[in-house]
């Protein structure tokens, strides 16, 4: 630690510092400045390249705080960013990576929604194949006409979520490679 103010001696008793003060109660205060590093992974590298994760094969929800963007780093980071001074070294990368993360984030939720309305077709298409089943007569030919409408938009949603998933694998793996 290095001191913030005029040190008239040093020696083994430490530091001295001289203050002419008034009568009464004073309070004193001492700055010291510490150079300090702190390691904080953007994302979990056990999950293996974020290009290579498929939504369709884990639990999204569960591994959210593992993953580029997910919640916790960047809060984390926003606030180290908001504490360090204008003209602190290294600033402007952490500056520019609390923006990349950013993008993460909407990339990431935008991917998680159209999960969730994927998985809502998901549950539509199989009430409406179970009510195929359970018809007869006219009843099963409308049945079966709603589930042809849920399939299709199962299938719309799917999609939907392969892509926006895409988008934030290709954004943090972008990101990954330009750290390493």
């Amino acid at each position: 630690m290095t001191p913030r103010f005029l040190v008239a001696a040093e020696g083994d008793f430490g530091l001295r510092h001289e203050a002419t003060l008034e009568a009464g109660q004073t309070t004193l205060r001492f700055a010291w400045e510490r150079e300090a590093r702190v390691d904080m992974p953007v994302w979990d590298a056990g999950l293996g390249d974020p290009i290579l994760l498929r939504w369709r094969e884990m639990d999204v929800e569960a591994s959210l705080r593992r993953l580029p963007g997910g919640p916790g780093t960047l809060e984390n980071l926003r606030t180290i960013l908001d504490r360090l001074p204008a003209n602190a070294p290294g600033r402007d990368a952490l500056a520019d990576l609390v923006t990349r993360l950013t993008d993460l984030r909407r990339l990431l939720d935008e991917a998680r929604g159209a999960i969730r309305t994927y998985r809502g077709a998901e549950a539509t298409l199989s009430r409406a194949r179970t009510a195929a089943e359970d018809r007869t007569g006219p009843e099963r030919e409308e049945a079966r006409r709603r589930l042809n409408a849920a399939s299709l938009a199962a299938e719309r949603a799917g999609a939907a979520a392969d892509a926006a998933w895409d988008s934030w694998a290709r954004a943090a793996g972008e990101l990954i490679g330009r750290m390493g």
